[in-house]
């Protein structure tokens, strides 16, 4: 998963699969642009603006059955480093959660 925050377009940009380029097609959602894949799969997120991030990501993560905790883990880590690419590298869950 890569994210970047572009601080001179303010654009915020998580990319759930690489290349990120196989959106056949993309559904506004609560302010994002959600990029999909030819199959349905999310393949990518965009908010053209961060504020309300963090309810935009909850009600995409809601309507596409997407981790929350990893889609605010990832914003969260290219707000704190702008400007330059995050790599997150993202394991199976190992066990469910309580």
């Amino acid at each position: 998963m890569q994210a970047l925050y572009d601080t001179e377009t303010g654009a915020l940009s998580l990319d759930l699969e690489e290349p990120a380029g196989q959106a056949v097609h993309g559904e506004d959602c609560a302010g994002l642009v959600v990029a999909l894949a030819a199959d349905g799969r999310v393949v990518s997120v965009e908010a053209l603006e961060v504020d309300g991030i963090q309810d935009a990501l909850a009600v995409a993560a809601g309507k596409f059955d997407l981790d929350l905790g990893l889609l605010r883990a990832a914003a969260g880590a290219a707000l704190a480093a702008p400007d330059r690419q995050v790599v997150i590298e993202v394991a199976r869950q190992t066990r469910s959660a309580a």
